[in-house]
């Protein structure tokens, strides 16, 4: 499946300040391939523009109402 699917995957993410950052590690061959959007995304990167991504993460939601930097919140990850 990720042979045909994949188009590249993040690797080294990290928070720098309030920021989550990634290394973006993509297939330009398979991003040809499939073109339209992903070809105008491939080329946002290239030109330096931020682009969002899901991390894919899977979290469990802890429920609990509390403040953090000002701002409410009715559970943590």
């Amino acid at each position: 499946v990720l042979e045909t699917y994949q188009i590249g995957f993040l690797a080294n993410t990290k928070l720098d300040g309030t920021k989550l950052k990634t290394e973006a590690w993509l297939d330009k061959d398979m991003i040809d391939a499939i073109g339209g959007d992903a070809t105008e995304t491939y080329q946002r990167v290239l030109d330096g523009e931020m682009v969002d991504v899901s991390v894919g993460a899977f979290i469990d939601i802890v429920e609990g109402a509390g403040i953090h930097n000002g701002k409410n919140y009715a559970g943590s990850w």
